[in-house]
């Protein structure tokens, strides 16, 4: 898969000699509508994507219900191990949850099968991914803001320090209207990378929504009056950092594979899609395979507990990250925007006020880096 390549997320790195790392023990969790099928358990489950325990919302999954497509290829993402297809940590073990029994579940649905993946095994589920979001207007609801204190968004930052978990949520995208939680604190929002021509992961997919999309007829990389634009907030102008957190806050923080991937589907056949959904369980699956590592230091008395916690696993992507050619930082690629600018063009760059680039994030998934310093 040319996803988890050098031009990529550079995991195939970690997977082949010498470190043969493959995530094994390692527990992460999947929280969304749906779940994955699982072998031996549900008609479509396919050995070749075996979560490792399914539930619905807080309690034990039924046979058959609420098996969905989109998590089971968001699954074979972190943990596919197939001929055909493997994934980023394909010996890791997978808890998912669905949350989604009716159309008007939301919020606290979702909160709670978080909540019940979080408190598994003892509390040592790692990390958990959340390829949904939620809107922020529901009929007979007050309106929620981007502010951090949706419910939901609460919830996510909650359990990240109280359960030591790193929250991982894809991205908004498109036409948006599903922006929570990425208001969050205390995890990482991805979005989407595609491919230049020679297959690298270096662009900024067009997809992710981050400003309402427009054209850029004089090809000066920002908008200008009279320029035509996608009014998705319908206040009849042009909005920059659309659906964004109110306080000025930046929601993006790594950029992982996104678009162009062929993943396995539950009959059997495979198909090519792309969305954050798809970036997103890259960096699960690379902090399975992180703390795999981790594990084995502390078992031979190198490290100790510390080198678990949250926040460290968090710094450590976001420092990794790849922005420019840096052999000495082991990042062969230099990334760019929508309008062909790289991070140094950057406000994050200029300013200083932002460490995170609002469209660029901290800058693209290097899991190869991010094992080199640890």
């Amino acid at each position: 898969m040319p996803a988890l390549g050098p031009g990529g997320s550079h995991v195939q790195a970690l997977q082949a000699p010498p470190l043969r790392l493959t995530g094994q023990g390692v527990f992460i969790g999947q929280v969304e509508l749906g779940r994955p099928a699982l072998w031996s358990f549900d008609r479509l489950g396919k050995s070749d994507v075996q979560p490792y325990a399914v539930f619905f919302r807080d309690g034990r999954a039924l046979p058959d219900r609420h098996v969905e497509t989109h998590a089971f290829q968001v699954a074979a993402v972190a943990i596919g191990n197939g001929t055909r297809f493997q994934g980023v940590a394909p010996n890791a073990r997978l808890m998912a949850s669905a949350y989604a029994g009716r159309s008007q579940d939301g919020q606290p649905e979702a909160a709670l099968a978080l909540q019940h993946i979080a408190r598994q095994q003892n509390g040592r589920v790692r990390a958990a991914v959340l390829s949904f979001g939620e809107p922020l207007q529901v009929p007979g609801q007050p309106p929620d803001r981007l502010d951090g204190q949706s419910l939901l968004t609460l919830c996510v930052d909650w359990l990240a320090y109280t359960h030591n978990l790193l929250p991982i949520v894809a991205g908004n995208q498109r036409r948006g209207g599903i922006p929570i939680p990425t208001d969050l604190y205390n995890g990482l929002v991805v979005g989407a990378s595609r491919p230049d021509a020679h297959g690298v992961y270096r662009y900024l997919d067009r997809a992710n929504l981050i400003d309402e999309p427009f054209r850029d007829r004089n090809g000066n990389g920002r908008y200008d009056p009279s320029e035509p634009f996608d009014d998705l907030n319908r206040d009849g102008q042009w909005t920059p950092a659309v659906e964004s957190p109110s306080d000025g806050r930046r929601t993006l923080a790594l950029l992982a594979p996104g678009t162009h991937q062929t993943l396995p589907l539950p009959n059997g056949r495979s198909a090519t899609v792309s969305g954050t959904s798809f970036a997103a369980p890259h960096v699960l699956g690379t902090v399975a395979l992180l703390h795999e590592y981790i594990d084995r230091q502390i078992a031979q008395g190198r490290w100790d507990d510390r080198a678990r916690h949250v926040t460290l696993m968090q710094a450590l992507l976001l420092n990794s990250a790849d922005k420019i050619r840096d052999r000495d930082r082991h990042s062969q690629r230099e990334i760019r925007d929508f309008h062909e600018r790289t991070w140094l063009e950057s406000d994050a760059f200029w300013q200083g006020e932002y460490p995170l680039s609002r469209h660029l994030g901290a800058g693209h998934l290097n899991a190869y880096a991010a094992w080199h310093n640890l």
